[in-house]
């Protein structure tokens, strides 16, 4: 496992929650559609936890979601959307066997940012690795 399969497991989870929206990813072409909610998505992997000498290590770390909705569109569309990816994230849940959600989804404080009502939300994780 890898810092890019923890990526790809959690994206691909985010992307299958229904109903679907776009979704902008790191490093990638995307152009935002004129009143058309999206989600842009980033990672923060933490340094890994090696607590003894081994090849064994725990990553961990969080998927930041920023929704970002037509600006003046009210707060209560994203906040639905935040509350759709908590309940697919639940704390203590295990994704496709390998991906450990450690707490409750947070959903940050919104902003308003180049004509969006930007709404972050941050899903954290950890993953157990052994090297080959």
């Amino acid at each position: 496992m890898s810092t890019s399969t923890i990526r790809q497991i959690l994206e691909s989870e985010l992307t299958g929650i229904s109903p679907g929206i776009d979704s902008a990813f790191e490093n990638d072409y995307y152009v935002p559609v004129v009143d058309v909610p999206y989600q842009s998505i980033f990672f923060l992997f933490a340094n890994p936890d090696n607590a003894y000498i081994s090849r064994k290590y725990v990553q961990e770390g969080y998927m930041q979601v920023n929704l970002n909705y037509p600006e003046l569109s009210g707060v209560a569309v994203a906040q639905a959307r935040a509350e759709l990816i908590r309940s697919k994230f639940k704390s203590g849940s295990i994704v496709l066997s390998t991906v450990h959600i450690t707490s409750t989804p947070e959903i940050g404080q919104g902003v308003n940012s180049a004509g969006r009502y930007v709404l972050p939300v941050f899903v954290k994780f950890r993953q157990y690795i052994q090297e080959t």
